[in-house]
């Protein structure tokens, strides 16, 4: 069996540090590869109440890297396999695809 670890990715206390220190702890612990989620929207106004607390979407959603960005990032600094949770093509454009990949 092999095991994951997911990247911080949400709040506002992120960043290029934290990244890089998250992905040499996962590769110390012996986890096989890094993952991250796919958040792209915040809804203006949601149709649906979010199902904890208070009912309103925490507001640390509303700061959240991106996925493909993020990844790319991480491989530069700790290599690892690494995947995404659920990306959503139709949401991506295509060019901002191609240039995560071309500077990976």
């Amino acid at each position: 069996m092999r095991f994951g670890f997911a990247l911080p990715q949400v709040g506002s206390a992120i960043g290029p540090e934290g990244l890089v220190s998250v992905a040499k702890r996962a590769e110390d612990l012996g986890f096989d590869s890094l993952w991250v989620l796919d958040r792209m929207l915040w809804p203006v106004s949601p149709r649906a109440p979010y199902p904890l607390g208070d009912g309103s979407l925490p507001v640390q959603y509303k700061n959240v890297l991106d996925p493909l960005e993020t990844l790319t990032f991480a491989a530069a600094h700790e290599p690892h396999r690494s995947g995404n949770w659920c990306a959503q093509p139709s949401l991506v454009q295509s060019g901002f695809v191609g240039a995560a990949a071309d500077h990976s």
